[in-house]
């Protein structure tokens, strides 16, 4: 079967989620805090220790998230296929360290990337928006957003979007420079957080879909970059993925200060490729959090 996008227009996903503190601290493993040289640094205690623990933002992205949802067969397309384009993420609320989430995915809306000069589909981008609730209180705690890219289709015609992170970073120098390690076993942590792709931890997934070895989920390079711009106080974060993270690899996170908000760009140190791009965040101070 061909890939059938008014039925990926028509998804609708609900997911529930219970997670406990355990869960909140893997979290913030899985996205390097508290790892190697920051072990017992006084703000990333504040993410891994039970005694005075705050879940960190970024956490949204992962919670109740419905993972290879499109790897469902009456989309009709190949999961092998399909990598991040951009994510978007508003923190309405603290998220709670430990909850009960009740999670809703729709569907936006399909761009088509139109067939190249041989026919084939230049891709298409599948924009889902997640929200987020406290099943026991109702809150409404985050909104999430998610690019798709899905590679080899097209010709279809698509809808017209807004895309994310469409803003270019300052043309300055940034003000600054954090260094961002990755483990090579960071893959194996951080799919503990709900995206069990085999992507990240088969190396014959990964050959089938063009990589030599197992990726780094691109949530958990932006969870690394949402710790590195704003740490536990951000509200909002947007970029687009530019090329993928081999577990081991060093990154680079540029930041510019623009007045009330950030914009970031993300460079592997490595391979010399942008990983994030486009990227801009807003923050708040402190809050407490619920337990």
């Amino acid at each position: 079967m061909g890939f059938a996008p008014d039925r990926v227009r028509a998804a609708r996903i609900e997911t529930r989620q219970a997670y406990d503190w355990r869960d909140t601290i893997l979290y913030a493993l899985g996205v390097g805090v508290g790892m190697g040289e920051s072990a017992t640094d006084p703000e990333a205690l504040r993410h891994v220790y039970e005694e005075r623990l705050e879940a960190l933002p970024a956490m949204a992205t992962t919670l109740a998230y419905p993972s290879l949802w499109l790897a469902d067969p009456v989309y009709g397309l190949d999961w092998r296929r399909i990598v991040n384009g951009a994510q978007a993420l508003a923190v309405h609320r603290p998220l709670p360290v430990a909850a009960t989430i009740a999670s809703v995915l729709t569907v936006e809306g399909i761009v088509d990337k139109g067939l190249d000069d041989s026919g084939a589909g230049r891709g298409a981008l599948v924009h889902a928006v997640r929200h987020l609730h406290d099943a026991a209180s109702g809150d409404h705690l985050a909104t999430v957003r998610q690019v798709f890219f899905c590679r080899g289709e097209g010709g279809f015609g698509g809808d017209d979007l807004a895309p994310i992170a469409a803003r270019p970073v300052p043309g300055r120098a940034p003000d600054r420079l954090v260094t961002i390690p990755t483990r090579r076993e960071a893959a194996l942590i951080f799919r503990l957080s709900g995206d069990l792709n085999p992507l990240h931890i088969d190396p014959q997934v990964a050959a089938a879909a063009g990589f030599r070895r197992p990726v780094l989920h691109g949530l958990a390079t932006f969870g690394r970059a949402a710790y590195a711009v704003g740490g536990g106080a951000l509200t909002r974060l947007e970029a687009r993925y530019s090329a993928p993270v081999l577990p081991g690899e060093t990154l680079r996170c540029a930041i510019w200060d623009q007045g009330d908000e950030r914009a970031f760009q993300v460079i592997n140190l490595d391979s010399g490729r942008i990983a994030l791009d486009n990227g801009w965040a807003a923050w708040r101070e402190r809050l407490e959090t619920r337990g």
